[in-house]
This record gives C-alpha cells, sequence and structure tokens, in this order.
C-alpha cells in the first residue's frame, strides 16, 4: 500500500488564505512534513484549478498575489503534481495576457503538443501568437 497522500483543495485554501487561525496551523504543519519530505503527497491538475479559481473569483485576490501564492505551492518539494511545468507557464502568461486562466493553460497545453489550431467560439485565443481559432 501507497504511503503518498492526496491533498484535496481545501487544505490549500486553508493555508493560502488563513481565514481560519486553527486549520491554518494545522495545515502550515502538514505542508512543513512535505516540503521537508516526511509525508509523500500528491495532488491532481484539476485541485490547481480549483485554487486558482476560488482564489480569483470568491476571494477576488489579484492576478498578482494569486501567481505568488500558487508558484509557491507548485514548488513545494515533497508535492508531486503532473503538469507542473504547464502551470508554471501558463501562470506566467496570464499576468500578461487578458483571458481566462483555463484559456491560457489550454493555449500552453497546445503549444506544448504542437497543436496549431483550435476549434472554438472563444475569441480570446485569438491573442495567442502561433495558433489559429477556427470556428466549427
Amino acid at each position: 500500500m501507497s504511503k503518498k497522500v492526496f491533498v484535496d483543495t481545501n487544505i490549500f485554501l486553508r493555508f493560502l488564505v488563513g481565514d481560519n487561525e486553527d486549520q491554518y496551523k494545522r495545515c502550515k504543519q502538514f505542508f512543513e512534513k512535505v516540503k521537508n519530505r516526511e509525508i509523500e503527497a500528491a495532488t491532481s491538475p484539476l485541485v490547481i484549478f480549483e485554487i486558482i479559481w476560488v482564489l480569483h473569483s470568491y476571494y477576488e485576490l489579484s492576478k498578482e498575489e494569486l501567481v505568488e501564492r500558487v508558484i509557491a505551492l507548485l514548488e513545494l518539494p515533497g508535492l508531486e503534481i503532473p503538469q507542473k511545468d504547464k502551470f508554471l507557464e501558463a501562470l506566467i502568461l496570464w499576468q500578461e495576457i487578458k483571458a481566462d486562466f483555463n484559456d491560457v493553460f489550454n493555449y500552453v497545453w497546445c503549444k506544448n503538443n504542437m497543436v496549431e489550431k483550435v476549434v472554438s467560439y472563444d475569441k480570446h485565443f485569438d491573442k495567442f501568437p502561433k495558433i489559429q481559432r477556427v470556428e466549427p
């Protein structure tokens, strides 16, 4: 049986926002153990999307503050996150382009997978270089 644990969205949010002092302290202790590799932890890309969405829409953090906090999570030693490099690239680009984060992430995914056309009605894709948006 694996010793790896899955970390859910609310654990990250309690740590990042600190709106519940007791939960914040417990989450901070947990992440210290992850950082020191006392705990092997992993999370999914969906959790990262949820964190970004909640911090941006509910807590109304600025892009700069949100990006700083999420990049710190992505770079946490001992935390396994699939597609971490794509999230880092998308977060940096997201600060420069007025578009939804999911569109920026999908652009980065396309670029990294040599996809040159996107079928979409979403005109945000027109802002990205080296990709052509087409409608069905």
